[in-house]
C-alpha cells in the first residue's frame, strides 16, 4: 500500500468519524489503487485471524502470528541483513514490546488480548510511556532522551531542542499542596527555585557534548504568538535568534549518508554489538548449527514462536523439579544444606509423594500454550500423565533424594564465562554423583560425539565448583528420556573434556569475531525456529 493510499484511508476515517478498521472495510469506496484495496483486504484477513486466535491464545501468540503471517518479521530480517539501521532499531523495539508483553503474562496467568489492551491503555493514561532501547556507539544512531536521562552520559554531538520560553525553561507551576513555612525545616533557596532547577538542567544538557553542541529553537510551535528564545540561550551570549542561527549554523553535509554509506554504517553497527558477558550451551549449539540462526536469536533477539514440544517439555521439567523438591522436603533435606553429605547418610527408606500428588503437581505445572488446536493440547496432556505413570511405577521403592535440583552454575573456560543449569544431581550407592538431564524428545541408546557436549560441560562445572567437587566425584552423566523411560549414561574422560573445552573456545571465538554468515541445509533449516522468515532457508 502506497503512502498516498494510506493518506486517503486515514483522511476518510477522520472525515467520516469512523475507525481505521471501518475505513479498511470500505476501502473500495475511496479513491485508492487496486494494490491498496488488495492490501486492505489482506490486512482485514489478518485482523480477523487475530480476533479468532485471541479467543483461546495469549497475547504473545496472537502478536507473533500476526507479525509472521503479515511478512513483517521476514521484511525486517531481510532489511537488517542488507544493512538497514532503521530495521535493526525496529527489531530491538519490537523485542522490547514482546518482553513487556511476556512480563504482563507472567503476572496475569489467564492473560487475554482485551485485558492487556485495557492494562496498556491505563499505563499510557498515567503518563508512563516507557523507555525504548537506543543502540549506542554506532555511527548512524540517534539517542532520544530527556535531560534527566542523559545525566552521567557523554556523546560526540548533542542537540538541545525546544529552547524557547515556556518550553525550556518550562512554565512555572504552583505546588500541588502549599506547605506552611513553619513546617519547612530545610533551608529554602533564595530566588526563583523553579528557574534555578531548570538552569541546572540546561547545564547538564550542554555539558554532555564532547565535540559539538547544537542549540535549536523555532518561532512557531503552533499557536497565534511567536515564541521567544530561551533566556538560557541569551545567558550564554546569544542575543537574538538571527545571531544564533548565523553563528551556530548546522553543516548538513556532514550528516548526509548515501546508499553505500548506509550499508557500511549498518555493517559497522552490527560489528560493534557488544558480545554477551557469558555463554550457555544453547548459544554455543546455535552458533555451531548456523551462525545466522545465532544472530537472529541472540544478537537481534527476534521473537520466536513457541511450539507444542517446547510447552510439553517445560511442563514435564517443572513437574519433576517440583516433585523431587517435595521428596527433599519429606526427607528433611533443606535447600540451605544442599551439599551436606551427612544429611544423606541419615536417610533410610526414602519417602515420596503419592502418584495422585504427582498428577496434581503436573496439572499445576501444565503449560497449555502454542498447541495447534484443542485436540493436540488434550492429547499431549494425556500423554504426559501416561509418561508420569510409567515413571512413578518404575521408581516406586527405588526413590533417591537429589543432591541438587535446577542448580545454576557459572564457570570460566579460557577467557570466557559459561553458564548453565543442571536438572538434577543424585548420589549413587558408591558415593559418586550422577548428573541427570531430562529429555522429552526421541530417545537415543547410543550417543554421538555432539550429543554428549551438554553433559560434558556439566561435568566440567561439577569438577570445577567446590560444592560439587566436595560432594563426590562424577560417576555418571545421564540423559533421561522420559517418553520411553530410558536412561542413557556415560562419563567423560580427560580427552573428552579437553575436546569440549577446545570446541567452546573455537565457537565463542567465532561469536566474538561477529561473523554470522548463514550455513543453510535442508536438515538444519527444517528444524530452525526462523525458517519462515529466513531468506537463506533451503
Amino acid at each position: 500500500m502506497t503512502n498516498a493510499d494510506m493518506h486517503v484511508l486515514t483522511e476518510m476515517a477522520k472525515k467520516k468519524s469512523i475507525s481505521y478498521y471501518d475505513a479498511l472495510t470500505r476501502s473500495a469506496e475511496w479513491r485508492i489503487s487496486k494494490e491498496g484495496i488488495a492490501a486492505a483486504e489482506k490486512l482485514l484477513l489478518l485482523i480477523h485471524a487475530g480476533v479468532k486466535r485471541a479467543r483461546n491464545e495469549k497475547p504473545t501468540s496472537v502478536l507473533y502470528h500476526f507479525l509472521e503471517d503479515s511478512g513483517y518479521l521476514r521484511f525486517l530480517t531481510r532489511e537488517e541483513g542488507e544493512g538497514s539501521p532503521a530495521s535493526g532499531r525496529a527489531i530491538h523495539h519490537l523485542t522490547q514490546f514482546f518482553d513487556f508483553l511476556s512480563r504482563y503474562e507472567e503476572t496475569a496467568p489467564d492473560a487475554h488480548v482485551k485485558h492487556f489492551v485495557d492494562y496498556f491503555t491505563s499505563i499510557l493514561a498515567s503518563g508512563d510511556e516507557g523507555k525504548l532501547y537506543q543502540p549506542k556507539d554506532t555511527p548512524d544512531s540517534v539517542n532520544l532522551m530527556t535531560v534527566h536521562g542523559a545525566k552521567g552520559l557523554e556523546f560526540r554531538y548533542v542537540f538541545v531542542v525546544n529552547l524557547v520560553e515556556e518550553r525550556f525553561p518550562t512554565r512555572r507551576r504552583s505546588d500541588a499542596i502549599d506547605i506552611p513555612l513553619p513546617l519547612v525545616k530545610e533551608q529554602l533557596p533564595e530566588g526563583d527555585s523553579h528557574y534555578q532547577e531548570e538552569r541546572r538542567l540546561m547545564y547538564v544538557a550542554t555539558t554532555r557534548a564532547k565535540e559539538g553542541l547544537y542549540l535549536t529553537s523555532a518561532e512557531d510551535y503552533g499557536g497565534a504568538r511567536k515564541k521567544k528564545i530561551s533566556r538560557f540561550v541569551t545567558e550564554l551570549g546569544y542575543g537574538t535568534i538571527a545571531k544564533l542561527s548565523t553563528e551556530s549554523k548546522l553543516d548538513t553535509g556532514y550528516w548526509k549518508l548515501g546508499k553505500e554509506d548506509k550499508k557500511e554504517a549498518g555493517d559497522h553497527a552490527l560489528s560493534k554489538c557488544e558480545p554477551p558477558n557469558s555463554y550457555s550451551f544453547s548459544q554455543i549449539r546455535s552458533f555451531e548449527t548456523c551462525p545466522y540462526q545465532y544472530k537472529l536469536a541472540h544478537v537481534l533477539h527476534i521473537p520466536v514462536k513457541g511450539n507444542a514440544s517446547f510447552s510439553f517439555g517445560q511442563s514435564m521439567h517443572a513437574t519433576l523439579q517440583k516433585f523431587y523438591q517435595r521428596v527433599r522436603e519429606l526427607n528433611s533435606v533443606t535447600q540451605d544444606s544442599l551439599f551436606d553429605s551427612s544429611q544423606f547418610e541419615k536417610i533410610g527408606e526414602v519417602s515420596a509423594p503419592t502418584l495422585d500428588e504427582l498428577y496434581s503437581i503436573y496439572e499445576q505445572s501444565w503449560i497449555g500454550d502454542w498447541f495447534e488446536n484443542k485436540e493436540q493440547r488434550e492429547g499431549m496432556y494425556k500423554k504426559g500423565r501416561e509418561i508420569l505413570n510409567i515413571f512413578y511405577t518404575s521408581q516406586d521403592g527405588r526413590w533417591t533424594v537429589p543432591v541438587s535440583l535446577e542448580q545454576a552454575f557459572r564457570i570460566k573456560v579460557g577467557e570466557y564465562w559459561i553458564t548453565g543449569r543442571i536438572d538434577r544431581v543424585d548420589k549413587l550407592p558408591d558415593g559418586s554423583l550422577e548428573i541427570i538431564d531430562y529429555k522429552t524428545g526421541a530417545s537415543k541408546e547410543k550417543l554421538g560425539t555432539d550429543d554428549k557436549d551438554q553433559l560434558l560441560i556439566y561435568q566440567i562445572a561439577a569438577e570445577t565448583l567446590p560444592e560439587y567437587r566436595d560432594a563426590g566425584k562424577i560417576g555418571q552423566l545421564t540423559f533421561y528420556y522420559l517418553n520411553d523411560n530410558i536412561r542413557t549414561s556415560f562419563v567423560g574422560d580427560n580427552a573428552d573434556l579437553q575436546k569440549i573445552q577446545e570446541k567452546i573456545l573455537r565457537t565463542v571465538g567465532g561469536i566474538t569475531a561477529g561473523d554470522f554468515a548463514a550455513t543453510p541445509s535442508a536438515f538444519v533449516c527444517a528444524r530452525c525456529d526462523f525458517r519462515d522468515i529466513c531468506e537463506y532457508r533451503q
